[in-house]
């Protein structure tokens, strides 16, 4: 990737200051655009590892965080990882359960690219309408399985790109239904799930297909190594990146596959 000085980035978008950083998060010691020729995409670093309700001064650790300062750089950002810190404090009842699953070949089922929207019959109790969404790993254990990051606009791109020859026609129509201008990539909702069920059961290599197409400069793969912390706070409404989660390993028959991922929620 090459060097794009800061002075051509957009200038909302130009790395914050060390100390305007440690505004929100006292502890930190480094901060960086991690995209920077899109200006996209924030990482703060902590040197020793962190815990998130701490640095945000949260008496009370709920998996629904109010932090207007956090909210707003996420928001201009589009996302925001932190590097060293955890959750540890959030009880882990309330944090979210991330998916998981076998899938008929036995492993450990993709999660097509998508943004957070709460099912009909349960919306998460969340004091906002408009929130963001936050991964976090609050087991040392590794998960293989990265998370992708992409704006949806380069996702339906490289979805156009998809070498269909080989491919049902049930997944081919519901590729040609994620391409349209009216789809949006969101959880549940009535008009949109039936292409991504078709496509998550039918079509195991979707996630890492599509991945593979977008440039370099223009797409997010998150990490989630053994004994290494972090959390990856997603603008979800906002800057239109959704993610989504690959096919991974081999799961025997025996074996329940591990995720030890869990969500978090972000709102003024």
């Amino acid at each position: 990737m090459s060097f794009v000085p800061d002075i051509y980035l957009p200038p909302q978008r130009v790395r914050p200051s060390v100390k305007d950083i440690r505004n929100i998060f006292p502890s930190a010691m480094a901060a960086g655009i991690i995209l920077r020729e899109m200006g996209r995409g924030l990482m703060v670093v902590f040197n020793q590892r962190a815990d998130l309700s701490e640095e945000l001064n949260i008496a009370t650790p709920s998996s629904k965080i109010a932090h207007a300062g956090l909210f707003d750089l996420v928001q201009q950002f589009e996302f925001v990882v932190l590097k060293n810190c955890a959750a540890m404090t959030i009880p882990d009842e309330q944090l979210s359960r991330l998916s998981k699953g076998a899938d008929y070949d036995g492993n450990f089922i993709q999660d097509p690219y998508h943004y957070d929207v709460p099912p009909p019959h349960h919306q998460l109790e969340l004091p906002r309408t408009e929130y963001m969404s936050g991964i976090c790993k609050k087991s040392a254990e590794e998960r293989t399985t990265k998370t992708y990051c992409a704006p949806e606009e380069e996702v339906k791109k490289a979805i156009r790109k998809l070498d269909m020859t080989d491919l049902p026609l049930e997944v081919v129509e519901a590729l040609d239904a994620m391409t349209s201008p009216d789809y949006h990539f969101r959880l549940y909702h009535p008009h949109e799930n039936d292409a991504r069920q078709i496509v998550k059961t039918q079509y195991p290599g979707f996630v890492e297909d599509v991945f593979a197409l977008i440039p370099a400069g223009r797409k997010y793969a998150q990490s989630w190594l053994k004994n290494q912390w972090d959390i990856l706070l997603i603008s979800n409404v906002f800057g239109e990146w959704v993610h989504a989660r690959p096919t991974g390993e081999y799961v025997p028959s025996t074996a329940v596959p591990s995720n030890p991922l869990q969500g978090l929620y972000l709102y003024k």
